[in-house]
C-alpha cells in the first residue's frame, strides 16, 4: 500500500508540474508552439533542415522546462528503454554525425541495454538525438520512476506539446522515411 501511495503522489506531482509549465510557459514559446504547424507548412527547406528546425525549437522548450525536471546530464535512465526512431532520423544521424547505420538491422530484446550512443554517462550525439529522446522528459520532482527496474510499474505523464508532435509526424510521413525501429537495432549496439 505504501508503494501505491508513493506512485499516486508522484503522479500528482507530475500533473502539478505539467500544469505549472503550461501556465508559466513564456509567451514567445507558447506562441511559437501554437503556430508551429503553420510555420512548418511554409518552411521551404528539405526534410533534414525542417527536422533540425523542429529539434532547435524543442531545445528552446527544454531550456525553459529544465527547472521543472530532474532530467540532467548524467542521468541516463531513459537511455536504457526503447528509443524508437524513424528512418528519417536514422538518415539525419548519418548525415549530421557521419555515423553509418548497420548494414543489417539486428533484432532482439533491447530493453535494459544502453543506447549505443551513451558514452561515459552522456549522449555522444546529443545535438542530433532523436525526437523521442527530446520529448521524454519527466516532470516529477524525482527521477526514481525513470529507473529501468520500476519505470513500467507506474503510468506517469510525460510532457506533451501537440503542435510539436504533429510537426514531427508530418515530417516523417511527408519524407516517406516512416519505418520505426529501436536505435540499438539500427546502429548495432556499438561499444
Amino acid at each position: 500500500m505504501v508503494e501505491q501511495d508513493e506512485k499516486e503522489q508522484a503522479r500528482l506531482r507530475a500533473q502539478k508540474n505539467s500544469d505549472l509549465i503550461a501556465r508559466t510557459l513564456p509567451p514567445h514559446l507558447k506562441s511559437q508552439e501554437e503556430q508551429l504547424v503553420a510555420r512548418f507548412m511554409k518552411h521551404s527547406g528539405n526534410y533534414f533542415s525542417k527536422l533540425k528546425s523542429l529539434y532547435e525549437f524543442m531545445d528552446d522548450l527544454l531550456e525553459f522546462i529544465q527547472k521543472f525536471t530532474p532530467c540532467k546530464k548524467g542521468c541516463t535512465h531513459c537511455c536504457h528503454i526503447e528509443v524508437s526512431i524513424s528512418k528519417l532520423e536514422v538518415e539525419y544521424i548519418r548525415k549530421t554525425e557521419g555515423i553509418k547505420p548497420a548494414k543489417e538491422i539486428i533484432t532482439g530484446n533491447t530493453y535494459g541495454s544502453p543506447c549505443p550512443f551513451l558514452k561515459k554517462g552522456s549522449c555522444s550525439i546529443y545535438k542530433s538525438r532523436p525526437f523521442v529522446c527530446r520529448r521524454h522528459v519527466t516532470v516529477d520532482d524525482s527521477s526514481k520512476w525513470c529507473r529501468i527496474d520500476v519505470c513500467n510499474s507506474i503510468n506517469m505523464s510525460l510532457l506533451r506539446f501537440t503542435e510539436v508532435n504533429t510537426v514531427y509526424d508530418m515530417l516523417v510521413i511527408e519524407s516517406g522515411l516512416i519505418k520505426q525501429t529501436d536505435i540499438r537495432e539500427v546502429f548495432a549496439m556499438r561499444k
